[in-house]
């Protein structure tokens, strides 16, 4: 009795420490809370440098887009920054002209509540997503991070074709990449992101990448989804600090919005309130803060920013949404045997869910089904379960008893379930060499479930040829390869859109033609799918249809009449009136006495411009602006200008020395 006594003991032992390993590490002590108060501190310092004794700033204007906003779950109680910026929708902005200073620094400080939030998605969402508005379609588009190949659009179709509803191919695609794609922590020294291509081929990344493939999923099927940049709080050792800096996704729900998926923490559809989100954007490549700044003979050099956030205080503990049950097949096994944890998981909500649920590890107990869950070198059997409303599931995962162990004795082993809200549930399995030993194959055969049939999908290849972007109204041309690697014949039905057709299809390859309208502006989403016996492919195709890019200059403000010694700003936005972005945009301002340049690669939306001066740089009177933008449409150049007069309000002498500034503008523009 003693000898058993000691045995069950170090059971114990072993599954408490593995039990709170798991939790800290997957999830956090916070994530089972309700809300988290935080103190957010965002630092950062650069320099100007010069590079002659002529050296000399006429204004600086970063803009910092990566900072706490008002969201869905996420409430500013207060903030404010040193130098006192200006807050808009998208940055903060901060603006100095003319100094003398070269050194700058800047802080912005917010009180932010963070929440556990779950989307209610109460009613099936279709899928595919057709006549998306226009707005959208920069999330379907591929990115030099976020990138479309033939393999990724290969597991994109093939998971999408075994649903309609859109919750459930999310949680596909999420589910593919974590039990597919391994989280190795030693990438995080990498000093480069890995795009999707990658990280599909290589299976492995960490947190951005894991998003990244995520991304690609959706947007090679045309549903649109967006980055989020941001930090989570962790209690890994490998960290120097409980916030570090994370990364996950949102996608589209049409009638619901933009639903959270954060594939590294499992959380599907909804998102805990150790994460603090601080900016959207297209990939993980958006800049953090941008500077812009004229001058003569200076460099800008960057600083790093610097985040510090701090819990003031934290809300109630959780409840779980679902409820589940734990039971063994039989809980009195012999040495040696196979064994059926059966988990029983019931959702008493009318909205979707996703239950996150972990079988810890036990000394002297192995999991049949391996997991390629591993952190910091242990692993993690976990199964995230996809729950429609009301609907009720169940879970199983084989075990196997260890063999090597002394006859005459009893040996009680403690099995234990728990989900990602610290709630778990405990049986004790008792073995004993006489004890009654269950098979592997005939637990299989209890647990098993029923798969889609598409055991010849890898020996049907498709390929399409088809162009990005067209313009509206135009005629547009799919050309597909077809190819049959088997060693058999197949009878196929293949349907573009509505319109279907059978062909039998030899060990060959074959071109087909489809062909359509570009009718809508926006992303088109074409679809092609293959059906026969043992075969069923589905192939999107995503085409940008556009029009002509066209721009409009709004919201000028500008004094009427300027002092000579008065500083002044002449401020102005700059928005596209189209779906088409313009590229290489060039905005100026033309005075006189001023000639301001900006050159854009790509206006996604409206930007504000401002130029800060002064009287002095006027000349004398009456001052004429002309505010131009000017881009290459890819037809003919367009060009939108705007003009405003200011006058200068001067004495005699101040009028003289202003015309001297206009003649030796003059002269050094002359050319």
């Amino acid at each position: 009795m003693e000898k058993r006594f000691q045995r069950y003991i170090t059971i114990i032992l072993s599954l408490v420490l593995l039990l709170i390993f798991s939790i800290q590490v997957l999830a956090s002590d916070l994530s089972d809370r309700r809300s988290l108060v935080l103190d957010v501190s965002i630092k950062n310092n650069f320099k100007i440098n010069d590079k002659s004794s002529n050296s000399y700033v006429d204004s600086i204007n970063v803009s910092v887009n990566s900072y706490p906003r008002n969201d869905l779950r996420q409430e500013i109680f207060s903030i404010e920054s040193i130098p006192e910026g200006f807050i808009g929708e998208d940055s903060i902005d901060f603006y100095w002209d003319r100094t003398r200073r070269r050194d700058f620094e800047i802080s912005i400080n917010s009180e932010v509540r963070t929440q556990y939030k779950i989307w209610h998605i109460d009613k099936k969402v279709d899928f595919p997503i057709y006549n998306l508005p226009p707005e959208f379609s920069e999330y379907i588009k591929p990115t030099d991070l976020i990138d479309i190949t033939p393999e990724i659009r290969d597991v994109a179709g093939s998971l999408s074709q075994k649903t309609d509803d859109l919750f459930e191919l999310e949680y596909l695609f999420a589910e593919y990449v974590r039990t597919n794609i391994d989280y190795d922590m030693s990438s995080l020294t990498s000093d480069v992101t890995q795009k999707s291509s990658w990280v599909l081929k290589h299976k492995v990344g960490v947190c951005d990448e894991l998003t990244n493939l995520f991304i690609s999923l959706n947007r090679a099927v045309g549903i649109p989804a967006r980055f989020v940049s941001g930090y989570a709080y962790t209690e890994l050792e490998i960290f120097d600090t409980n916030w570090v800096p994370h990364a996950w996704a949102e996608v589209y729900f049409p009638g619901y919005g933009w639903v959270p998926y954060d594939v590294t923490y499992g959380q599907y559809g909804f998102i805990d309130s150790g994460h603090l989100a601080l900016m959207r954007s297209l990939d993980g490549r958006s800049p953090a803060i941008r500077y812009d700044y004229i001058g003569r003979d200076i460099i800008l050099e960057p600083g790093e920013i610097i985040t510090d956030i701090n819990v003031i205080n934290s809300g109630m503990l959780l409840s779980p949404e679902y409820s589940f049950d734990v039971s063994l097949y039989d809980s009195t096994i012999g040495f040696g045997s196979y064994n059926l944890v059966e988990v029983s998981i019931v959702n008493p909500k009318n909205y979707y869910l996703v239950a996150d649920i972990y079988l810890s590890n036990t000394e002297g107990i192995s999991v049949l089904e391996e997991s390629k869950e591993k952190i910091l070198g242990r692993t993690i059997h976990r199964k995230q379960v996809l729950l429609k409303p009301f609907e009720k599931k169940k879970i199983f995962w084989i075990i196997k008893l260890d063999d090597n162990m002394q006859k005459g004795y009893y040996y009680d082993y403690p099995i234990s379930v728990y989900n990602s809200l610290n709630v778990s549930k405990t049986l004790i399995l008792t073995s004993r060499e006489d004890y009654n030993k269950l098979s592997k194959e005939f637990l299989q055969e209890i647990s098993k479930s029923e798969k889609i049939s598409s055991m010849y999908n890898d020996y049907i290849k498709i390929r399409c040829d088809a162009p990005q972007k067209v313009f509206l109204d135009e005629k547009i041309t799919l050309d597909c390869l077809i190819d049959n690697i088997a060693d058999k014949s197949f009878d196929l039905n293949i349907c573009f859109m509505d319109n279907c057709s059978n062909i039998t299809l030899g060990i060959q390859s074959i071109v087909l033609s489809f062909y359509e309208t570009a009718k809508n502006l926006g992303i088109n989403n074409f679809i092609i799918k293959i059906t026969g016996e043992g075969v069923e492919k589905t192939y999107f195709v995503n085409i940008d249809v556009l029009d002509r890019p066209k721009v409009a200059i709004k919201n000028i403000n500008y004094p009427e009449e300027v002092l000579f010694n008065e500083k002044f700003i002449l401020s102005f936005d700059v928005d596209k009136l189209s779906y088409t972005n313009p590229e290489n945009v060039i905005v100026k301002i033309i005075s006189p006495t001023i000639i301001s340049e900006w050159k854009i690669e790509e206006l996604i939306g409206e930007r504000r411009f401002i130029l800060n001066t002064d009287g002095k740089s006027l000349k004398p009177k009456s001052n004429e602006f002309i505010i131009r933008v000017e881009f290459y449409d890819g037809k003919e150049i367009f060009r939108e200008e705007k003009k405003i007069t200011i006058n200068s309000k001067a004495n005699f002498f101040e009028s003289i020395l202003l015309y001297f500034n206009q003649v030796a503008f003059w002269l050094e523009h002359k050319t």
